[in-house]
């Protein structure tokens, strides 16, 4: 990972560590929490997979934002304490997700 990436993951996580899970963050940002491009995250929405999303102005084009405790919600769902676990996720044919950790460490969320 670039180091210009970790410097933005690392500014998100100080604005948003102490928002509440109602708190709205738009498709860029959602993306970068989950470790996911911009373009796979509207392929999950198009699949209708999670995380589920909010969309104020009806229709195509609409502006698409997360709240963040879809985006926490997520990632907890996707939290193993061994790889016999994470195997049987792909087995059923779910994606982990790779970041965005809800218990802060040395960086925030980013463990």
């Amino acid at each position: 990972m670039s180091t210009d990436k970790i410097a933005i993951r690392m500014e998100i996580d100080v604005m948003l560590r102490d928002v509440s899970d109602d708190f709205l963050i738009d498709v860029a940002r959602a993306a970068l929490l989950l470790d996911l491009s911009v373009s796979s995250l509207a392929q999950r929405r198009s699949n209708g997979l999670p995380p589920p999303y909010v969309q104020l102005t009806p229709g195509k084009g609409g502006k698409v934002q997360y709240r963040m405790g879809a985006i926490r919600g997520l990632c907890k769902a996707h939290e193993y304490t061994n790889t016999a676990e994470s195997s049987q996720e792909k087995l059923l044919g779910r994606r982990a997700v790779s970041a965005f950790i809800s218990d802060p460490g040395e960086y925030g969320f980013w463990v």
